[in-house]
């Protein structure tokens, strides 16, 4: 089709990037205006001939996506690992009655195997395994690695993950996490605070209690004991302690529940475990009213059990005074006078000073009541008659029992374990 412009003869063309000459063209004024319009500038057709693409080279584009996939692909294992790791905690929170963070692992020696064992079966796993498998070979291995690997193919990786977890799971099991309760029983159960004060003077030595004659016969210190040995076998529930008293007073045990522990404290009570050279009886109140000054028992009693008279000089404070201090605080004082202190034969060798009053007085300024034993038996009739005289106190137990959470951690790795082995036999198992 003739459209008015100028070709060059057939068979002619102009070399290769090159225009025609300028001059083969005819000029703006040469085209010829459209009926009704005025003449204006025309712009030229563009040029006949345009240079080529160049070609696309396979290696570039392979290394381009090289570079943008490799952190995408060393990453993906890591972020899968997170993201399984955060669910499967999530998962053992929601079973567990305290939160995650305030479990108490007993052998926690056995957390730090994690330290270790973590980066080096991330290494192994996700590092080492290309070195692991072996070399296929086909025509058109350009072309695959230009493909790059598919979503796919990277789930390869699940299995090894799983497997981690699992590891990491047994450990933290093997640990022993627990977590405590409080348990408060609805039985409530009846309660006094004692403390016994017994005096270990010089004057337990002598032997009228067991009825002995000429030296024969346990002496006043030794039924005293077996006395209360006997007494504190037969409660349960009532906090006791001891304190012994001769020219000075000491705290032996302080009120306990472990009456095996007090009874075995007694025991080793005997006559020289402190100076007796003379009887301290203020000093014995005063160290028992201290040891039970703070207790929240309905009941507080303090049981004194002496044979003479308060005789010991530079005393802390006077046994009425303790009187009064332990009415303060409301504690009562029972008082059991032991020994027969009448007149004696020509065998009942030496006698020492007593002062019955002096307990009357202790007793009644506390509320207590004073008894007198003359031999075993009468003793422990007193200590029966005090505690049926008390108000007993009743006491609800709290128990804070320990809880085992292995199993939180057990049954999850067992659960991925055999996922990972039932995903063996999917798209995703290997071949050797």
């Amino acid at each position: 089709m003739d459209n008015g412009y100028p070709h060059p003869p057939q068979g002619q063309h102009p070399p290769q990037g090159q225009h025609p000459p300028q001059a083969q063209y005819p000029s703006q004024a040469q085209y010829p205006a459209p009926p009704g319009q005025a003449p204006g500038p025309v712009t030229p057709p563009p040029p006949a001939y345009l240079p080529e693409p160049e070609p696309v080279d396979p290696e570039a584009v392979r290394r381009s996506r090289a570079r943008l996939t490799f952190f995408w692909n060393h990453l993906f294992p890591y972020l899968l690992l997170l993201v399984v790791g955060l669910t499967t905690l999530v998962a053992i929170e929601s079973t567990l009655p305290v939160h995650l963070f305030k479990l108490k692992f007993i052998n926690r020696w056995v957390l730090l195997l994690l330290i270790p064992l973590l980066p080096l079966l991330c290494w192994v796993a996700f590092h080492q395994e290309k070195k692991r498998q072996g070399a296929f070979l086909f025509s058109r291995l350009r072309d695959l690695l230009i493909a790059g690997p598919g979503f796919l193919s990277r789930l390869r990786k699940v299995p090894a993950v799983l497997r981690i977890i699992t590891l990491a799971l047994f450990v933290l099991a093997l640990a022993r996490p627990q977590s405590s309760h409080t348990v408060k029983h609805t039985e409530q159960v009846e309660g006094i605070d004692i403390i016994i004060a017994l005096d270990v003077s010089l004057s337990m030595q002598d032997r009228d209690l067991s009825g002995g004659r000429f030296g024969t016969g346990k002496n006043r210190l030794d039924v005293a004991k077996e006395v209360l040995d006997s007494f504190i076998n037969r409660r349960k529930n009532d906090r006791i302690g001891l304190v012994l008293f001769g020219k000075e007073a000491y705290s032996w045990c302080p009120p306990t529940l472990d009456y095996a522990a007090l009874r075995t404290l007694l025991a080793e009570v005997r006559l020289g475990v402190i100076d007796g050279r003379a009887t301290a009886i203020g000093d014995a109140l005063g160290t028992s009213i201290n040891r039970l000054r703070r207790s929240k028992a309905t009941s507080k009693v303090i049981i004194l059990l002496t044979d003479g008279d308060d005789n010991s000089k530079n005393q802390s404070v006077t046994p009425n005074q303790a009187a009064n201090f332990a009415a303060t605080f409301k504690i009562k004082v029972f008082t059991i006078l032991m020994g027969r202190h009448g007149k004696r034969g020509w065998w009942g060798g030496r006698r020492f000073r007593v002062n019955p009053r002096l307990l009357e007085e202790i007793a009644g300024l506390t509320g207590g009541t004073p008894y007198l034993a003359t031999d075993g038996k009468a003793l422990k009739e007193r200590f029966q008659r005090i505690l049926n005289s008390l108000k007993k106190d009743k006491r609800v137990r709290v128990e804070s029992i320990p809880d085992q959470h292995y199993r939180a951690f057990l049954l999850p790795g067992l659960f991925l374990l055999g996922l990972e082995l039932l995903l063996g036999f999917t798209f995703l198992r290997r071949f050797p």
